[in-house]
């Protein structure tokens, strides 16, 4: 049907032909809707190694999924669907251990940074992953390369992170502690595991078993080593996304006898405060999924270059030669100082405003890459940045 054109006709035909234009522009540059959920799909869905385990035992730098022994689901992440400014919603999916991995439910495992590690983690000499043992799960690197930005490295790093709930960290209506990746490499970032408790029955056990390898043949409880929360899944609460029903993911507090109980039978010498503990319901017991096939561990997959420190300073070196210079740029922040309360100082916002202004066409890195940047160049955590230390770092 035709639609009538009344009044300033002209002004409706113009409007339509510029709302015609957006479409079109938006369809060829790929923002629009459909071409954001087909990127999207395309992905989190992407075929992924997953490593092979020929002892049955897992090393630190193997790509696993984690299933949920309850469920059967898979712990699953999406870096589309933000819940906090830089940190998005994970979840649990339906999963068949037997098929090909996909990206959004593959993680591999990394080990903590030195400055995170205990000295229990600085124990063991070897790269299998023990009982007990701090860890990080990264996820897979398809989820950060993002073909939009126009960069030859790879975005940061995901990592599966939590952090204690209160009013503006905690899951939609069950106001659970909330389970998230994020770029943020730090101490919500640790996880650790132990054999799931089942009361007295194998209290010593479970403290025994601690330093084992952990085996893909068992199941384990996850534990957030911050605040000591079990990972789990809660079928309850289902949402509906273009991936299917997906549960909620949350960390939930780990089961401990009353204080009471723990001084007498520790009086009586019977038990530990190690050995003395509830039943670990089975909600909590996570599987560690490795590849049933060797083939699977083909990485098939051309990835942009890894964007490491060593990466990234070197990038920027050349960016500002190619942009005039380190003294053009030492004049041009000199100039912002200037006029800055603390002369000779500025803040970590408006230094990066003007080292982008500064390169300006030249600039091949993302904005997230020069963040990563400046947050490691101002070491004391002051928030201000002056140029000598940023020479001093690049070089």
């Amino acid at each position: 049907m035709i639609k009538p054109l009344t009044g300033n006709w002209r002004e409706e035909v113009a409007l339509e032909e510029a709302k015609a234009d957006r479409f079109r522009k938006r369809t060829l540059d790929g923002t629009g809707n459909w071409k954001k959920l087909q990127s999207k799909m395309a992905m989190c869905e992407e075929k992924v190694p997953r490593s092979y385990s020929e002892d049955g035992l897992l090393r630190f730098g193997d790509s696993i999924s984690l299933m949920h022994c309850v469920s059967g689901e898979a712990l699953a992440c999406d870096p589309f669907d933000e819940a906090l400014p830089n940190k998005f919603f994970t979840s649990g999916v339906e999963f068949d251990p037997l098929a090909q991995p996909k990206a959004r439910t593959t993680f591999t495992i990394i080990r903590p940074p030195d400055r995170m590690m205990t000295p229990q983690d600085c124990s063991f000499n070897d790269d299998i992953l023990h009982i007990g043992q701090s860890f990080l799960l990264r996820a897979s690197e398809s989820l950060v390369n993002n073909q939009n930005v126009s960069t030859e490295y790879m975005g940061l790093y995901l990592y599966l992170s939590s952090t204690k709930q209160n009013e503006r960290h905690s899951t939609p209506v069950t106001n659970k502690q909330m389970v998230f990746i994020s770029t943020e490499c730090g101490a919500d970032a640790v996880w650790t595991t132990a054999v799931p408790s089942q009361g007295r029955r194998n209290g010593a056990l479970r403290l025994l078993n601690i330093g084992e390898p952990i085996r893909i043949d068992e199941s384990y409880v996850v534990s957030h080593r911050q605040t000591n929360m079990y990972l789990t899944l809660d079928r309850t609460y289902c949402t509906r996304t273009e991936f299917g029903v997906e549960s909620q993911c949350y960390a939930d507090r780990s089961s401990a006898c009353a204080k009471l109980g723990l001084m007498e039978s520790e009086r009586k010498g019977a038990t530990t405060p190690y050995t003395l503990t509830k039943a670990d319901p089975p909600k909590y017991s996570w599987s560690f999924i490795t590849a049933e096939d060797k083939s699977w561990v083909i990485d098939t997959r051309t990835l942009p270059r890894e964007a490491t420190i060593d990466a990234i300073s070197s990038q920027m070196r050349e960016d500002i030669v190619s942009a005039g210079g380190f003294d053009a740029l030492k004049k041009y922040i000199k100039d912002l100082e200037n006029g800055q309360v603390i002369p000779g100082m500025l803040n970590v916002a408006s230094f990066k405003a003007g080292l982008t202004d500064f390169l300006n066409e030249y600039q091949t890195l993302s904005s997230e890459h020069c963040n990563k940047l400046l947050d490691l160049v101002d070491r004391d955590g002051l928030g201000v940045i002056d140029y000598e230390e940023f020479v001093e770092f690049l070089h």
